[in-house]
């Protein structure tokens, strides 16, 4: 699905700012990997690159097999608009559009006719346990049925690939558990590879397949953690009450601190 071979990444504002170096990155089909590292660390420049929103300056990075810095513009955007989904912290709903009507607009830059786009919304509105608020305006939702049809709105279009960037941070720490189960739940249900950025260590070992932590700018990855959970149902909340959680916590924590002391 995904491959960074040597992906390196200077910034040249001012004075140079090596960001990435030497980052190798695999993620499967169906696959959920979570990146940790210190603030700066240049996670949100990967997410990116991965996005193709920005470049790289030298490696090879493949999205299905293609070569992505041999695109042109218009076939990267081609690529990004069909292929990669993005959840952001903002939920970025139109606050004048109802439920249904956010998560269909995409489907209408796409020129799906009207009723073929609400009826799509609709059965993912249902899918999701928003059906009942389709036609509830954004401020009329709780901040984690916002979060939810702004993941819905992402997976309309059906994307290969999601991006997440901090997508609970902005929620309270009860909505964000329940909402990051559940969205959780629905990436391994949809069987869409994702990409998940976070600080909260407890969410990484949770909802994710595999821990990467980048070490501090620039930015190579110095662990990679597979997590491992022997589990009748394996879900995100069964996983925080497992016992193998609480040693996968302490050896991330040991990285994530061990790469910040030797700075």
């Amino acid at each position: 699905m995904i491959r960074l071979e040597q992906i390196h990444k200077t910034y040249h504002n001012g004075s140079p700012l090596h960001v990435l170096k030497g980052v190798d990155l695999e993620i499967g089909k169906g696959e959920l990997v979570s990146i940790m590292g210190a603030s700066g660390s240049g996670k949100s420049t990967l997410l990116n690159i991965l996005g193709i929103l920005d470049d790289y300056d030298s490696g090879n990075y493949y999205l299905n097999d293609v070569l992505i810095k041999n695109l042109s513009e218009t076939k990267a955007a081609e690529y990004r608009n069909r292929m990669i989904g993005f959840v952001f912290q903002s939920f970025n709903l139109i606050s004048f559009k109802n439920a249904m009507e956010n998560v269909a607009l995409p489907l209408y830059y796409q020129n799906v006719s009207r009723k073929k786009r609400n009826m799509q919304a609709m059965e993912y509105l249902e899918k999701m346990g928003l059906k009942e608020h389709a036609l509830h305006l954004p401020s009329e939702l709780s901040g984690g049925m916002r979060q939810r049809a702004a993941l819905i709105r992402t997976l309309v279009l059906e994307p290969e690939l999601l991006l997440l960037d901090e997508p609970f941070s902005a929620l309270d720490y009860q909505t964000r558990l329940q909402v990051g189960d559940d969205i959780g739940q629905i990436i391994r249900n949809e069987k869409k590879s994702a990409l998940l950025v976070t600080h909260d260590l407890s969410e990484a070992i949770s909802l994710a397949d595999r821990v990467i932590v980048l070490s501090r700018r620039p930015a190579a990855i110095i662990q990679t953690i597979p997590l491992i959970f022997h589990l009748e149902e394996d879900t995100p909340m069964n996983r925080r009450n497992a016992p193998e959680f609480k040693s996968y916590f302490n050896l991330i924590w040991k990285e994530l601190n061990q790469d910040e002391k030797s700075s």
